[in-house]
């Protein structure tokens, strides 16, 4: 026993190193746009607010921007926040908003491959996972528009609580609890589809194998999710003026339609991302149904046939995750 204890501290370090060294790679290949300005959304949210970042909790996320709530649907205050507090100690010059989204994604990367290896239990597989993740081309707005950063702390958020679920299973217990509740909170302050992890962590919280009854942190836990998330819902309420915070354009079909036709373009632009155009106006998006609209429904359908093949778990697994990736908020 004593020797395979030992082989796994010794590997333990090995899984740090790796971890830390792709999130270093994937920030050193962004370090470019640090030489970018200001552009479109961000002029909006750096130049021209003028909110300081405890006010920012009380504003739409286009605070002075939006002509109406009307037409702000967003309600991001932790974004808002973060940016609100670099203006205060560092100004308004753009560099520095560029190299903190450079930082946050290399973190995002570096946790997400420890955790990868982590759970693999293979350093490899934590190599090519973080490098994966971190320079897929689909992910290069988020991090160089500096209004990417709602994708970037939703990210951290998402990890972190999955982090945080991973050690409440292996150790139930208080820090597993609180890792849980704050990634959860960072998510869902920093993008609306942060909400949607209140279904697979509560889940995995009070549906786990071997679970006791009577597991007090778990149920603490998920009660926490719940009372974050209804505060957040109680905010998001109480600024926008309602859930949505816009009406909505058209009818019920062409919002379908223009969503399922946004997920496809998502869809084909993850799977094949080079030779996509990066940047393409909601304009350009038809809410008539056409091939990204075939794409998204096939995708949608795919767990029927993932759950008659082995291992269903990890394919439905890996599903979901590129159905969190890709939903269009």
């Amino acid at each position: 026993m004593k020797p395979v204890a030992k082989a796994a501290v010794r590997a333990r370090p090995g899984l740090v190193a790796v971890a830390v060294g792709v999130g270093l790679i994937a920030a050193a290949a962004h370090l470019p746009a640090l030489r970018n300005g200001l552009v479109w959304d961000d002029v909006a949210l750096v130049q021209r607010s003028r909110v300081g970042p405890i006010a920012a909790f009380g504003r739409s996320f286009w605070q002075d921007s939006a002509e109406s709530l009307d037409s702000d649907p967003y309600y991001r205050p932790l974004v808002n926040s973060s940016l609100a507090l670099q203006r205060v100690l560092a100004g308004r010059q753009a560099w520095h908003f560029h190299f903190v989204n450079v930082l946050l994604h290399g973190a995002v990367v570096g946790l997400f491959a420890w955790l990868v290896g982590t759970l693999a239990g293979s350093v490899a597989a934590a190599g090519i996972a973080g490098l994966l993740f971190g320079l897929h081309p689909l992910l290069a707005d988020s991090v160089a528009y500096v209004s990417g950063r709602t994708d970037l702390l939703a990210g951290l958020g998402v990890v972190v609580a999955a982090v945080g679920l991973w050690r409440q299973l292996r150790r139930p217990g208080w820090p597993g609890v609180a890792v849980v509740l704050v990634g959860f909170a960072v998510a869902t302050f920093s993008k609306e589809s942060g909400l949607l992890l209140l279904l697979p962590v509560g889940a995995g919280l009070l549906l786990r194998p071997g679970r006791t009854r009577g597991q007090r942190s778990d149920w603490i836990a998920a009660a926490g999710l719940v009372v974050v998330a209804a505060g957040y819902l109680a905010a998001r309420w109480s600024v926008l003026g309602g859930l949505t915070g816009m009406r909505l354009a058209g009818t019920p079909g062409e919002v379908v339609g223009l969503t399922l036709n946004e997920f496809g373009r998502g869809l084909v632009r993850f799977m094949f991302p080079f030779g996509q155009r990066l940047f393409e106006w909601r304009g350009a998006v038809s809410s008539r149904l056409d091939a990204y609209s075939v794409a998204a429904f096939v995708f949608m359908l795919l767990p029927a046939v993932l759950v008659r093949f082995r291992p269903r778990v990890t394919l439905l697994t890996a599903w979901a995750w590129a159905l969190l990736f890709l939903l269009p908020f």
